[in-house]
């Protein structure tokens, strides 16, 4: 059975992963267990025989990435430096977990040949760190596949997202304030994440691709807020929208994924209103 390592193994996506691949040969490398992607140490005594090599490790939040860009880039560029270096030593497939690479798109919906953009240093940094993946991959024949994510969300994810900020307010004060309902994502669930790993594990590729992994569908904030506020059973004087636009938001996103429908012979299972239950009662 072939080894796989996970770095960030215990973080949202990681510990889903983790549990998705149960039975498999896997190799978990987080802080937990004193590991840090930005250490090329620390890679030193992992198993020579890794066949792949999922890098979830990263700091995924914009905010902090205006308050800290220094340790965002390190995290997220570095750390994905020395997952490549590992990788070419023990002649690992790489997949590598991408966002916020679009920046405010120009059409609708987002194909992998729409220009890339950062619009935040946490945006640059994995917009860098998947170039790094590219230029591995041509020069060291890497193998690499490049999962670019829209807006993930599920049970467990991290209190400062917007789904989770809801369903915290919600549950604590029987309301929901948002600051723009306006804007409108692409959400896609932790089980359908989980699920395109599990098909890009077993891709065949060569060289380097990027592959959007999203719903196909977009819902505004407040769309949102109203499914989980009459998912919870309250009415919509819940809610609460300040419309108080923030700058260089970015309007709207759409994955098209019929790349990843043919590629990886993957498509979301999970529609937003199960979706957004399930993650409110297991909160």
């Amino acid at each position: 059975m072939e080894k796989i390592l996970i770095t960030g193994s215990h973080g949202f996506v990681g510990q889903h992963l983790a549990a998705g691949l149960r039975g498999r040969d896997i190799v978990e490398f987080n802080l937990s267990q004193g590991k840090d992607v930005t250490k090329k140490q620390d890679f030193d005594n992992l198993p020579s025989d890794i066949a792949t090599v999922i890098h979830l490790a990263a700091i995924a939040n914009v905010p902090l990435s205006w308050e800290k860009p220094e340790e965002v880039l390190k995290v997220n560029l570095l750390g994905t430096l020395n997952v490549l270096e590992f990788a070419r030593k023990v002649k690992a497939k790489v997949i590598f977990a991408a966002s916020y690479l679009y920046g405010i798109p120009q059409k609708l919906p987002i194909t992998e040949e729409h220009p890339l953009s950062a619009e935040n240093p946490y945006g640059l940094s994995k917009l860098s760190a998947e170039a790094l993946c590219r230029i591995y991959s041509g020069r060291y024949d890497i193998p690499v596949i490049s999962l670019r994510f829209f807006n993930i969300y599920g049970p467990g994810q991290a209190e400062n997202m917007v789904i989770s900020q809801m369903i915290g307010e919600l549950k604590r004060d029987g309301k929901v304030t948002i600051l723009d309902g306006r804007p409108k994502r692409d959400f896609v669930y932790i089980s359908d994440v989980v699920s395109a790993y599990l098909k890009a594990l077993e891709a065949g590729n060569t060289g380097f691709d990027a592959i959007n992994i999203g719903s196909g569908e977009s819902y505004s904030i407040a769309e949102i807020a109203r499914k989980l506020i009459q998912a919870a059973g309250l009415d919509e004087a819940s809610l609460i929208d300040k419309h108080e636009e923030r700058p260089n938001d970015i309007p709207e996103t759409l994955a098209d994924i019929s790349q990843a429908k043919r590629k990886l012979g993957w498509e979301p299972k999970m529609n937003i209103d199960e979706g957004l239950k399930l993650t409110l009662s297991a909160s």
